[in-house]
């Protein structure tokens, strides 16, 4: 799905890179701790700043690359574009000091709010109501947004889905 979605694979290769960067952020502590004795729990600065850059870019390449599928939304890239916003939440969520993560959330509801709309269209036109309502994937992604705001209220003192 990715090779036909570049705003995909770029939060995709964002969240890799965050992985990277923090991986090897650890690494260096214990390294440290360990020559030097020291126990500090507090990260050091490192060299391996090319990771936490490459994260950036290819976060602000898939932002640029939403806007375009997100304006031109249709059947062919519904669902690497939900797919997009969903990951999207997790960078935000787990990188960020900020809240920006919300307002990725607040998107996917829009796109699921439009997936349903859609369904019902649908089911209109045949005349009856469609078994399976929706694709796996999109099951997923939707719980997966349902996961992040359990995780929204735990850790981060609470977030109100609103519609």
């Amino acid at each position: 799905m990715t090779r036909n979605h570049p705003a995909l694979l770029n939060v995709v290769l964002a969240n890799a890179a965050h992985h990277l960067y923090n991986a090897k952020s650890l690494q260096v502590t214990n390294v440290m701790q360990s020559s030097y004795g020291t126990s500090k729990q507090e990260m050091v600065p490192l060299p391996i700043q090319s990771h936490l850059t490459d994260a950036l870019l290819y976060k602000q390449r898939a932002l640029q690359l939403l806007v375009a599928s997100i304006s031109s939304i249709g059947d062919y890239n519904f669902s690497a574009t939900l797919a997009a916003v969903v990951f999207l939440i997790d960078v935000e969520l787990f990188y960020s000091a900020r809240d920006s993560w919300r307002v990725h959330l607040q998107g996917a509801q829009k796109l699921i709010a439009l997936l349903h709309e859609r369904l019902e269209s649908a089911e209109r036109e045949l005349g009856r109501v469609s078994e399976q309502r929706t694709s796996s994937l999109h099951g997923y992604l939707m719980e997966h947004c349902l996961m992040s705001v359990r995780f929204a209220r735990i850790f981060l003192g609470g977030y109100c889905l609103h519609g």
